[in-house]
């Protein structure tokens, strides 16, 4: 009988080790930050400096006054058409002009 027992012992598998659920949160909030840090920062100071280069050249202004008609159609300032032209090439880039423009 007690080989019956250690055979049927033998054959269940050890359980695995639960993980808590704050195990899992900070797992993911640390995948997130990773994700952030490595894709999103890079295209955000692409926004930033595209929007700079822009207002210091006197092209946002040019820009808004041509662009101005078209954009009043959606109800924006024509400046905003920097926002699409960032977000053309990166969605956090026209998040970040968006941001710097206000």
């Amino acid at each position: 009988m007690s080989a019956e027992v250690q055979t049927a012992a033998a054959a269940k598998p050890a359980a695995a080790k639960k993980t808590s659920i704050v195990d899992t949160f900070l797992k993911g909030c640390a995948k997130g930050f990773k994700v952030g840090i490595e894709n999103i920062t890079h295209a955000m100071i692409l926004g930033y400096v595209l929007v700079y280069i822009l207002q210091e050249t006197g092209l946002m202004d040019l820009l808004g006054t041509l662009m101005s008609p078209v954009m009043g159609l959606f109800g924006l300032p024509g400046e905003a058409f920097a926002v699409l032209i960032s977000a053309f090439f990166a969605k956090a880039s026209g998040c970040a002009t968006a941001a710097s423009m206000y």
